[in-house]
């Protein structure tokens, strides 16, 4: 047995304290502490173990919560879909008595204000030309200013056609008016309206009529 072999031992037993040795040797003349070192080493395998283990419960844990977060976006929409509808309906079962109301009243209104309802209504015997006139035309003013209200249960467009309505008639019995002179009659005068008012299907009051009642079969029939 040689002397380094007296240092290290010998046999097969002290293989392992012989590298022991020399890789304590290596590191001590590089100015590292073997004990350090493996504190070190235990250190990084437990961070690497914390780690893991976070890995293991956050990614599951995202995973889950991304699912339920998904779930519960989801059915909020459906329940605010479902909220506005019936929100909508019950808006609808309130206000639909009071549009198809106006709707009746407007159609009341334009039929009521036809020349020939207006002259069969307010025509008297020995009247003048000028009087049927300004009765005609007042009474055709107090209707529309009556129903006024009205205009906020239907559509704009109804109430711009109602308006054209009126305007129409109004302008028709003036014009008929001018064409005679001053000792016509009641009866001259709705002679001349009755005559221009043969074409009523065209007439501008008649457009209105239809436009209301197919407005009011579209939404409530």
């Amino acid at each position: 047995m040689n002397k380094y072999e007296c240092q290290i031992g010998c046999g097969k037993g002290h293989k392992f304290k012989e590298i022991k040795i020399q890789e304590t040797s290596i590191l001590q003349k590089k100015g590292v502490n073997f004990y350090d070192l493996c504190r070190k080493t235990d250190l990084n395998m437990l961070i690497m173990e914390i780690l893991r283990d976070l890995i293991l419960i956050l990614v599951p844990s995202l995973l889950v919560g991304t699912v339920v977060y998904l779930l519960l976006k989801d059915f909020r929409k459906t329940e605010l879909e479902r909220l506005s509808h019936s929100n909508d309906l019950e808006k609808f079962r309130l206000v639909a008595p009071l549009r198809l109301q106006a709707y009746e009243r407007m159609i009341l209104l334009l039929e009521r204000i036809a020349p020939s309802q207006l002259i069969m209504r307010h025509i008297q015997p020995d009247q003048s030309a000028a009087s049927l006139q300004n009765v005609l035309v007042s009474n055709i003013r107090q209707e529309f200013e009556h129903n006024l209200s009205q205009q906020v249960y239907i559509s704009s467009n109804a109430w711009e056609l109602i308006k054209n309505a009126r305007e129409a008639v109004v302008s028709d019995i003036n014009s008929a008016a001018e064409k005679l002179n001053s000792t016509a009659t009641a009866t001259d005068l709705a002679q001349l309206i009755f005559e221009d008012d043969i074409s009523g299907d065209a007439s501008t009051l008649y457009k209105a009529l239809e436009f209301l009642k197919q407005e009011v079969r579209a939404n409530y029939f």
